[in-house]
């Protein structure tokens, strides 16, 4: 079980913390993106634009980044303000 947490709108719309199965040899940001909008169907428009970033144990990661269980996932939007 990974723990995927989500900030802004993303947690807006599905809690701020969503539970994924993975396998053992791990999952993909990408895939892991497509199994949370299959889970939580209001994130999918969110969470598949580009701006959303992925973070995992506090680095920003690109989609191509395998995590596995017991790893701290988040996702969040751009943030604006001045």
């Amino acid at each position: 079980m990974l723990q995927v947490e989500l900030c802004g709108r993303l947690a807006d719309l599905a809690g701020d913390v969503v539970d994924v199965e993975v396998p053992n040899a791990g999952i993909s940001i990408t895939d892991l993106r497509a199994a949370l909008a299959a889970a939580h169907p209001a994130l999918i428009d969110t969470l598949h634009d580009s701006k959303v970033r992925a973070c995992v144990d506090e680095i920003l990661v690109g989609d191509a980044a395998m995590v596995r269980a017991g790893q701290v996932v988040a996702f969040f939007p751009p943030l604006s303000g001045g």
